[in-house]
């Protein structure tokens, strides 16, 4: 690919999703690319950029970010993070908000949905008392394709294997024409968004909980420390974030203290 071409990628995903590639290899660029550049009938990668640069329309943009950022996600991954919510953080909020009755949890950057539709079954599962709360998962992430696979909800085989117990799918999922369509009493219990966490966030209410896990790995460090000071100002004082095993504040942010909790890094806001 040509070394402007690369340069070009790499300033719009660090505008549009605060992922960079610099230092990756060109046929990784390239790879990922090809079979985009085959859909819209072009010869290459490069042509595909070009066009892009020519005509940069919304619908384009989409499909380049999409092809280019990382949709790695799975039902219940990281099983020491649910035990840690299981067992620890979501008793200690329920008690905590037992007035209020209202819970309000964000997962960012969650792809195609696994991770809120996870801790919504989980709360049906550990806390039916929850039934009659006012309860709010927000689902969102960067590619709009991913979002609408979401809202659907419908997972084929092998995503479902991956992460959900037999138990689980059989209790909430119906097999229909090849795939796994989530049952509409734990698909109402999500709202979804298309959200770039480094461009302006949208005016939203405190969260008792972030989910922001596996996403900050791949940003660059100026959009990391930008993400977690957003994500500081929209956690409660007495909130949580979760992020992913190889992720820390660390370096990026003041404003965190890590605990571990059964295993599990949490954070906690910092007292002023």
């Amino acid at each position: 690919m040509l070394a402007e071409n690369e340069a070009f990628l790499d300033d719009l995903l660090v505008k549009h999703a605060g992922v960079s590639f610099r230092g990756e290899q060109s046929q990784v660029l390239v790879s990922r690319l090809s079979s985009l550049a085959k859909q819209k009938q072009l010869d290459s990668a490069d042509a595909l950029v070009k066009r892009l640069r020519a005509s940069p329309s919304p619908a384009l943009l989409d499909s380049v970010i999409e092809a280019l950022t990382t949709h790695e996600t799975s039902f219940f991954r990281d099983a020491v993070a649910y035990r840690a919510l299981s067992d620890v953080l979501l008793p200690a909020l329920i008690k905590r908000r037992a007035a209020q009755r209202h819970l309000s949890i964000w997962s960012a950057g969650c792809s195609t949905g696994q991770e809120p539709y996870s801790v919504a079954m989980l709360l049906r599962e550990r806390f039916p008392e929850l039934g009659s709360w006012r309860v709010r998962i927000w689902g969102t992430d960067v590619s709009a394709p991913s979002v609408e696979r979401a809202r659907e909800a419908r997972y084929g085989d092998l995503e479902i294997k991956r992460g959900l117990s037999i138990a689980a799918r059989n209790k909430y999922f119906t097999e229909a024409a090849g795939a796994y369509e989530l049952s509409e009493g734990v698909k109402q219990m999500v709202s979804w968004d298309v959200m770039s966490l480094t461009a302006p966030w949208p005016p939203m209410p405190p969260f008792d909980i972030i989910l922001m896990r596996n996403v900050l790995i791949y940003f660059s460090p100026e959009a990391r420390a930008q993400a977690l000071a957003r994500a500081a100002a929209q956690l409660t004082a007495d909130g949580y974030l979760l992020l992913g095993t190889s992720e820390t504040t660390f370096g990026a942010s003041s404003e965190f203290m890590p605990n571990i909790v059964q295993g599990a890094t949490v954070y906690r806001k910092v007292a002023k």
